[in-house]
């Protein structure tokens, strides 16, 4: 009976944390610059979006780079997360830290993300935001009409037909992704 019960417990854990949780994992999987799974001490993989900012996508320009950052930054190693919210994937949003170096604001501060503008903007990753634009780090190296924030780049893309957004860009594997010149999508 006993078997049963603490089967059945843990069938039931849901793959996110709680919010206001705080927990140890190490990270297993970087989805792109802003979303990665880790593993907690209970075998569990839980999905993380990175809080209060945003990488560019895959497909943008600087997208592979900021993955690559997020990368060097996180997998392999046992992060301490802290949960602000469970959005609508099922994934566990917040603030992620590595020998106690805010990630989130890594990220920002070496130019390979925005300060999320969309709802409750976070003073301090906006100026480590302008830091990295004053230093050209990061996609701020990029001409500006590759510096276009992933929530305009999703509401651009998505008045495209699929053909046409999987065409947008060029991926060169180990470059940075320049737009191409034919493209519909202007950015």
């Amino acid at each position: 009976m006993r078997f049963k019960l603490l089967v059945a417990s843990l069938l039931s854990v849901p793959s996110t944390l709680a919010v206001a949780d705080a927990s140890f994992c190490k990270v297993v999987d970087v989805s792109d610059g802003t979303n990665f799974t880790c593993l907690t001490d209970a075998k569990k993989h839980v999905k993380v979006k990175l809080a209060k900012m945003r990488a560019p996508n895959p497909k943008q320009p600087y997208g592979i780079d900021a993955r690559q950052v997020l990368s060097g930054l996180v997998l392999g190693r046992q992060i301490w997360l802290q949960v602000l919210a469970n959005d609508q994937y099922d994934r566990s949003v917040g603030r992620v830290y590595v020998n106690g170096i805010d990630v989130n604001a890594r990220m920002v501060s070496l130019g390979a993300a925005w300060t999320c503008r969309l709802h409750n903007i976070d003073q301090g990753l906006l100026s480590l935001e302008e830091l990295a634009h004053k230093a050209r780090r990061g996609l701020w190296a990029l001409p500006e009409s590759g510096r276009l924030p992933p929530w305009e780049w999703n509401k651009a893309a998505q008045d495209q037909p699929q053909e046409k957004r999987d065409e947008s860009f060029t991926h060169t594997p180990n470059m940075l992704i320049f737009p191409n010149p034919s493209s519909p999508i202007s950015i």
